[in-house]
């Protein structure tokens, strides 16, 4: 009971507010998004049933509306099997699966934020599996998070935190990208470097960031000159064998004349005529032993 001047009244006076529009919908943009906004501004409307069916038909538009050919007379003031005809039209059971495999093989694109994002697949975990509560899928929505983000240490990070909820895995990541900067460019990791090249490393000026081929060809010819004098291959010099050691150099304009046989040509320790003779001999000794 309120009082009112000199008057007590059973009821106070009604407030009056805005009346919210409702949404349009054209087929191309999300059925499930357009349903919950379109029964929240009927519920602050205070709209019945009746007077929702009407307003969900005004609400569309484009080639949404062409579906006004398929509801019967009785139909038309059903919001419910309005619902139902927009949902099998625009969202049919058979989109589950799609949803699924967009879901699984969701990446996280170049130059998109880590929440929109993490919440593109929380739509199409919702999607995917609508007879599902959110909180059965929600262990999966964080690891396809994980698995989709491109830079591995950033992916590492979050996963090591072992992250209980989206948002909070979500929160982990800015967390890290606020610190090292945004992380969706991948970079290749560096190779280990081995001892071979190491003095290819130190003889590199460090002043210049880049490097000519011609440069680097010259500073490993100088690396193998430097192994290489270590060696002193320069200074060998082959071993000659006792047969060749008397043989003198076979100069231009000279001639070879051989010492036991006297013809030209060859020297003495090569002469056939010696080596029968000395054939000879031993065959000689031999039978008389």
């Amino acid at each position: 009971m309120y009082f009112y001047g000199d008057r007590y009244l059973n009821e106070a006076p009604q407030s009056k507010r805005r009346m919210e529009k409702a949404p349009k919908f054209d087929g191309k943009c999300d059925l499930s998004d357009f349903i919950v906004q379109f029964e929240q501004v009927a519920e602050w409307n205070g709209w019945t049933d009746s007077e929702k069916a009407t307003q969900i038909l005004l609400s569309l538009d484009g080639p949404a509306k062409q579906m006004l050919s398929e509801l019967t007379a009785d139909k038309m003031g059903n919001y419910s099997c309005i619902k139902q005809v927009l949902t099998n039209r625009f969202n049919p059971v058979e989109r589950e699966t799609a949803y699924r495999c967009e879901f699984k093989s969701r990446r996280r694109q170049k130059g998109e934020s880590l929440q929109d994002y993490g919440n593109c697949l929380r739509k199409l975990a919702l999607k995917g599996y609508p007879n599902t509560p959110y909180s059965g899928v929600e262990a999966h929505v964080i690891d396809q998070f994980i698995q989709g983000i491109s830079n591995p240490k950033l992916r590492e990070h979050v996963q090591f935190k072992h992250p209980e909820t989206l948002d909070k895995a979500v929160a982990v990541a800015l967390e890290y990208e606020s610190f090292v900067g945004p992380s969706d460019v991948v970079r290749k990791p560096q190779d280990d470097i081995s001892e071979t090249i190491c003095p290819v490393k130190q003889l590199v000026n460090k002043s210049s960031d880049i490097m000519t081929t011609e440069k680097v060809a010259e500073i490993c010819r100088n690396v193998i000159r430097q192994e290489l004098a270590k060696f002193d291959l320069g200074s060998y010099r082959a071993p000659r064998s006792p047969d060749m050691r008397n043989i003198p150099f076979n100069r231009p304009g000279r001639r070879i004349i051989c010492y036991y046989c006297k013809e030209e040509g060859h020297v003495e320790p090569m002469c056939p005529v010696k080596r029968e003779d000395q054939s000879k001999r031993d065959n000689k000794n031999q039978g008389n032993c």
